[in-house]
């Protein structure tokens, strides 16, 4: 039994799109990993960060964040009601 011409076609249509999908999901992946290298290198280049620099870089965002709730702690403090 002869399939008829244009079933034929719509197989071949969807065989199509789906190898095309899979190509320009692949190559999608591959742009993605290449930008985020470049930014990567990017970012290094302009500015390289030594390791006693990014543990200086914690200590001060730990130091200031201690300070924030310091300074919070003691504003509530001050308007607590005084206990009789």
């Amino acid at each position: 039994m002869r399939v008829p011409m244009h079933e034929n076609l719509i197989a071949t249509i969807k065989a199509r799109k789906i190898i095309w999908a899979r190509y320009t999901a692949l190559l999608h992946q591959i742009i993605h990993a290449a930008a985020r290298l470049l930014f990567v290198a990017i970012a290094r280049w302009r500015k390289p960060l030594s390791a006693p620099k990014t543990a200086n870089l914690r200590l001060a965002i730990n130091d200031t964040a201690r300070r924030q709730a310091a300074r919070r702690n003691a504003i509530t403090s001050r308007f607590v009601a005084p206990k009789i």
